[in-house]
């Protein structure tokens, strides 16, 4: 069977009843994550990390993935003077908008 999901939005709790509810351990089954598993909640990474180990789940990018996959990799970035300077003005809207729509949670 073929299962469809989205917005599930870090609420790990239900993340585990749906995997359970449709028996996702059953090989047969297949999931499909239409996007946005973070912010808002706190579980966003844990489903994420238990998506990736599983190879009937199928997990696409939503905007909340997207906007993640902008800033964290200037985020992690060790914070100069220099590296400051360099953000853009698109840099600080993408991080003000992913906080604004639940990013704190995920980060």
């Amino acid at each position: 069977m073929t299962y469809a999901v989205s917005d599930l939005h870090g609420h790990w709790e239900r993340y585990k009843d749906l995997i359970k509810h449709i028996q996702l351990n059953n090989s047969e089954n297949t999931l499909y994550i239409l996007g946005d598993s973070i912010d808002r909640g706190d579980g966003g990474c844990r489903i994420l990390l238990d998506a990736m180990q599983r190879s009937n789940v199928i997990s696409i990018l939503g905007n909340h993935e997207l906007t993640a996959a902008m800033c964290i990799p200037w985020i992690l970035q060790e914070v100069t003077d220099q590296s400051l300077s360099e953000l853009g003005e698109d840099q600080v809207a993408s991080l003000h908008e992913w906080i604004l729509n639940g990013g704190a949670q995920t980060l």
